[in-house]
Parts: structure tokens; C-alpha cells; sequence
């Protein structure tokens, strides 16, 4: 009987690095990288390279802090839980923390 290699990737239930891990936790509020892509005439996508820095911070944070839950749905003809957890805040005021609260607030004014 054989066994299996290890896995050369990221472990279940760790995160891979990122490549800028290292920043701070911020937001261009400014959206200066912005680049309009349009789609058509009556829509686009805008992306934003490096909006967000400090995301693997901020996963971190909401993974030690968020109220995560497994949650069951109905699929056919059975209830079958969902192979993820999963963690909602309604009001972000309560988020457990100040980072999505401030980035809803900078793409609302956006």
C-alpha cells in the first residue's frame, strides 16, 4: 500500500501568503490606480490595483474574531451542510472589524 505525497501546497485550514502580506492595513480612498475597462455601452468594471493593502491582515483578523458558522441548505431532495463556514454581518457596524466598515463607507462615497 502506498501513501499519498504530501501536499506542496497550503495546508486545509491555512492561508496562502500573499504577495504584499508585509503592508499595513489601508485604503486608497482616492482610487488613483483606477482603470475603466468598458464592457459596453452601458456598463464596465473599474479595477483598482492595490485598493485594498494589508488583505492578508485583515483575513487574518476576521478569521480570529468573525462568528463563523457551517450552514445547512436544501439540495435536491435532502438537507446537506455547506461545505464552507461562513460568517454574515447584516450591519457591519457589527463587524468585529473597523476595516469592512470603512471600506463600505469609501466605495459608498465612490
Amino acid at each position: 500500500m502506498t501513501t499519498a505525497p504530501e501536499h506542496p501546497f497550503t495546508p486545509p485550514g491555512t492561508t496562502q501568503p500573499g504577495l504584499f502580506d508585509g503592508e499595513e492595513m489601508a485604503i486608497d480612498a482616492t482610487f488613483a490606480g483606477a482603470h475603466r475597462i468598458e464592457l459596453d455601452a452601458a456598463s464596465w468594471v473599474e479595477h483598482i490595483p492595490g485598493w485594498l493593502t494589508g488583505s492578508g491582515q485583515l483575513l487574518a483578523a476576521l478569521a480570529a474574531s468573525a462568528e463563523w458558522e457551517q450552514r445547512n441548505r436544501w439540495m435536491v431532495n435532502r438537507v446537506v451542510a455547506e461545505p464552507r463556514l461562513t460568517a454574515e454581518y447584516t450591519d457591519l457596524a457589527n463587524a468585529p472589524e473597523p476595516m469592512p466598515r470603512t471600506a463600505a463607507a469609501v466605495l459608498s462615497r465612490h
